[in-house]
């Protein structure tokens, strides 16, 4: 295939991998295209680090939670480290998200996999961090993506219009089966349909997080621009949201492989752990 074709055939892919194991040198040739992406004043603050060992993949598994690419037989680390390019002008994030494009566009071209993991495990759990000590990286750098990589067990994504049509329309189910209670925020104009933003009445996003994650439904807290930021992000205040709904506010991402069934049930055990906290409260 052309470059343009890689291009437009390339898909993030979440599903299960083959337990193919990828020879080194499609590794290191990844790689080598990841490095080979341009780096702001030539200050190459990015490194990478695949691992294809067994028993470090299963450490990692052990820290990645929720889990992903749990069947992958390689990950790729990103790792960056912040060099200023001149005063005070850094492009750390610039170089790495090139050298992400680049592997992610290799991967392709070897027939292979991949997704990249950034807000996934950067969040407030630094999943990073523990993956980080796993490998014995140095202080100077931060762990900031994984790309999970192998053979695919599942069908690629060809037709992208009829997922997005599905998820649309699991969007609309579950917005009509949320309890009245809470607040369903949409963006005037055009928005993605797979992020559904729900603002909650009187409970802190972070113990609604916690709260559903101990019945395995996992969602997150405020926007997908600033999942582990402090502060408010602009997507939520672009809602019109004040800071105390902006702190009350979680995100779900839904998927064509969810079913009506996932987003009833999401519904329904929401409005029973609003009940339950709201209890607590008073």
């Amino acid at each position: 295939m052309s470059v343009i074709d890689i291009i437009k055939n390339r898909h993030s892919y979440r599903g299960k991998f083959k337990s193919t194991p990828i020879p080194r040198e499609d590794l290191i040739t990844i790689m080598e295209a990841g490095l080979a992406a341009p780096s702001g004043c030539n200050k190459q603050t990015t490194s990478l680090i695949a691992v294809d060992d067994p028993e470090v993949l299963k450490k990692f598994h052990a820290v990645i939670d929720p889990p992903v690419g749990e069947t992958a037989p390689a990950i790729i680390c990103v790792l960056t480290r912040r060099i200023c390019a001149y005063r005070d002008k850094c492009f750390a994030v610039q170089d790495y998200t090139a050298a992400i494009q680049n592997m992610l566009l290799a991967i392709v071209e070897l027939g292979y996999q991949s997704c990249w993991y950034e807000g996934h495990i950067t969040d407030e759990d630094r999943i990073c961090d523990k993956m980080a000590k796993i490998l014995n990286v140095p202080d100077e750098y931060n762990l900031v993506c994984m790309l999970p990589v192998g053979i695919a067990a599942e069908e690629v994504a060809k037709d992208m219009n009829n997922r997005l049509s599905r998820v649309a329309e699991l969007r609309e189910a579950l917005i009509s089966a949320l309890p009245d209670t809470v607040r369903v925020n949409v963006p005037e104009g055009k928005y993605v349909p797979h992020i559904v933003s729900i603002t909650l009445p009187s409970v802190k996003s972070e113990v609604m997080v916690r709260a559903l994650s101990a019945d395995g439904i996992y969602v997150s807290a405020g926007s997908a621009c600033s999942s582990h930021h402090k502060n408010i992000s602009t997507a939520l205040t672009d809602f019109g949201l004040a800071p105390n709904e902006a702190d009350t506010t979680i995100r779900v991402s839904l998927s064509h492989t969810n079913t009506e069934e996932d987003v009833l049930t999401f519904a329904s055990v929401l409005g029973e752990k609003l009940r339950s906290l709201q209890q607590i409260k008073r």
